[in-house]
């Protein structure tokens, strides 16, 4: 187990940060010892990466915002974070259950991206707790940090490993297109032993004077990449050659749920409602506001996500006895996560399904204007949620004659949010 030198001791910005030979250091062996923790570590001592851990990494303050591309294109599921693990993450840290494997990451311009633990991480942070961290990739370049999160978290959650959901065939497609996009942008004139494998296959790939030749000494690497980092996944030749034939023709949108963080969110809204800032902690029914912001995320089902929002509503207002909230007052919502769409307009169309829903089982309904203590829902943004396509945040706001929704044009936010006017 790794004891503490307080005599190497490296102060950060992150933290106090103490090198460590072995990533496995960090992890008592009763436990069990992850198997891709162990992959991980071979890696990392095969390209000498320089590795830290830091004992009281502040996730809240320090992680980067999962709507940053840095976090989507390292990231090793397509859908990106599972809400339910996240919540999972929480109610375990919230009873006080050790964190066994430390999440590991990069720093790249003052924040920390995550390639392996993201559900760990943004769990802690949402509780706002210090743990441990592995930091990765000290005196490696921008670019060389990014390569390496990715390289990292591809090798996470392969089937070899039993203590948690393992690799889709939809994950190794998205890793496989993000990892020969790192062979098409690598620097030919570069030196470094981290990228050397991806410079033979880049000068190799030049040499393909046709298309033939193209498919046929691609598929040669992605053999290759599929056997040393999922030996043991989607074996039957059948089965590989259709990952294949999807990861290199599919050009559809990819869906994310993107951890925003409480900053982006105060940013969008400010951006998209000039003259109002983003705050639930003040803007709340139970403190006496004539507004309540609140924050959703889209259930699996597209018909369940306004029910969920309107059990929450109805909740707040009569199991707190709120008998100053009123018709005229407002709630204002952000929705954010993948409503299982892959295009903008079919996002599109699921968020008109959810609109609609809510004029008419809510803002409009008569039983509304007839009880006491029930608000209109007049603000709503819908974050972005694809990638690899011409994704935007959706917005609207209430007609409130009509109780109608109707669309509004984002603005680019350049100021500091205002308060409330």
């Amino acid at each position: 187990m790794f004891v503490i030198d307080e005599e190497k001791k490296k102060e950060t910005g992150l933290g106090d940060a103490y090198p460590i030979d072995s990533i496995l250091d960090m992890i008592s062996k009763s436990e069990g010892i992850d198997q891709s923790y162990r992959d991980i570590d071979m890696y990392l001592k095969e390209h000498s990466i320089v590795s830290h851990l830091i004992c009281d990494f502040d996730f809240a303050a320090k992680l980067a915002s999962g709507a940053e591309e840095i976090h989507i294109d390292s990231q090793c599921r397509k859908e990106g974070l599972d809400e339910d693990t996240v919540k999972e993450f929480v109610v375990q840290f919230e009873k006080k259950i050790a964190m066994i494997h430390p999440p590991i990451g990069a720093e790249i311009k003052g924040k920390v991206y995550v390639g392996v633990g993201n559900h760990r991480a943004y769990a802690k942070a949402r509780l706002e707790q210090c743990d441990q961290f592995i930091l990765i990739g000290e005196g490696l370049t921008d670019d060389q940090k990014r390569d390496l999160l990715r390289e990292v978290a591809s090798r996470s959650n392969t089937k070899q490993t039993s203590d948690k959901r393992t690799d889709s065939s939809a994950d190794v497609i998205w890793q496989l297109q993000q990892a020969y996009r790192a062979i098409e942008d690598t620097d030919l004139s570069a030196s470094d032993t981290l990228g050397e494998k991806n410079r033979e296959w880049k000068k190799l790939l030049n040499k393909c004077e046709t298309k033939e030749e193209l498919d046929k000494t691609r598929r040669r690497w992605f053999d290759k990449w599929m056997n040393t980092r999922k030996p043991y996944s989607f074996q039957a030749k059948g089965t590989r050659t259709k990952i294949y034939n999807t990861a290199f023709t599919e050009n559809s949108g990819q869906a994310n749920t993107i951890a925003y963080t409480e900053a982006d969110f105060k940013t969008i809204y400010a951006a998209t409602f000039p003259g109002y800032e983003w705050d639930p902690d003040v803007y709340n029914f139970r403190k006496g506001e004539d507004i309540h912001q609140m924050h959703s995320q889209w259930n699996n089902r597209v018909e369940n996500s306004p029910l969920n929002i309107k059990n929450s509503i109805w909740g707040l207002i009569f199991n707190s006895n709120l008998k100053n909230v009123g018709h005229k007052d407002e709630v204002h919502l952000i929705v954010s996560g993948d409503t299982g769409a892959r295009t903008p307009a079919g996002r599109k169309k699921h968020i008109e399904m959810w609109l609609n829903a809510i004029t008419q089982s809510w803002n409009r309904n008569n039983m509304r204007e007839k009880m006491e203590h029930l608000p209109l829902i007049s603000k709503v943004i819908f974050t972005r949620s694809l990638n690899g396509c011409n994704d935007q945040h959706f917005a609207y706001i209430l007609n409130t004659q009509s109780k109608e929704f109707v669309e509004v044009e984002r603005v680019e936010h350049t100021q500091s949010p205002k308060k409330k006017v």
